[in-house]
Order: C-alpha cells, then structure tokens, then sequence
C-alpha cells in the first residue's frame, strides 16, 4: 500500500485500486520475452517510499521490478541461488533476498 492498493493475482497480474476504485487502466507490461509472463508469482513489494513495485516469479527463481505505471524495468537473478524472500529499501538502494538461510544484499540504482 503506497496510497493505492496493488493487488498480486494467480495468473502473473497485479489489480491496482486507487481510493477504493479499481484502475482498469494498470497492468504490468513490456516484460522481454521469452519470460515475458509472470509464471508463479509469489509476492509483490511497494510501499510508500518506494517508487517501484516488486514481483517475485518463484517458478524462473527472479524478481522483476516495474515502474507504479507498470512498465517493466528490470530483473533480478541470483546464479545458483534459490530465492526463497526479499525485500527492498528504495531510499538507500538495496534489496535483500533470504535463501537457504542466508541473506544475500543487493545494491541498485
């Protein structure tokens, strides 16, 4: 919840609601194929000093990052490592992704 509520659907989707109403306009886009579907989604990050949104796709072990408009960004990847969680602090530019018990810092820009 950043002000708006974006909701993570089954199929790979994400419902955005902007004061109660739904955005019909909102979808996540441009994902470069050939992976360009969410195929297990697992969790979904933003919040409000956030200026993205996060979507973790257990299935090809990635997470992929959007703008609040839904364009897609980027993803990513761990080589050999199973990602199992994550989180992000957008203000100092790090995410961090728990596997196997162990926590693995990302830094981004």
């Amino acid at each position: 919840i950043d002000g708006n509520i974006y909701i993570l659907q089954n199929n790979g989707s994400v419902v955005k609601y902007i004061k109660g109403s739904q955005d019909i306009d909102f979808s996540l886009k441009n994902i470069p194929s050939p992976n360009e579907k969410i195929n297990l989604p697992t969790k979904i990050f933003t919040d409000a000093d956030t200026t993205n949104i996060y979507v973790f796709d257990k299935k090809l072990n990635r997470i992929v990052k959007f703008d609040k408009s839904g364009d897609f960004i980027m993803q990513y990847t761990l080589n050999g490592v199973e990602i199992e969680d994550f989180i992000v602090n957008d203000k100092i530019k790090k995410m961090w992704i728990l596997s196997s018990n162990q926590i693995y810092e990302i830094d981004y820009k």
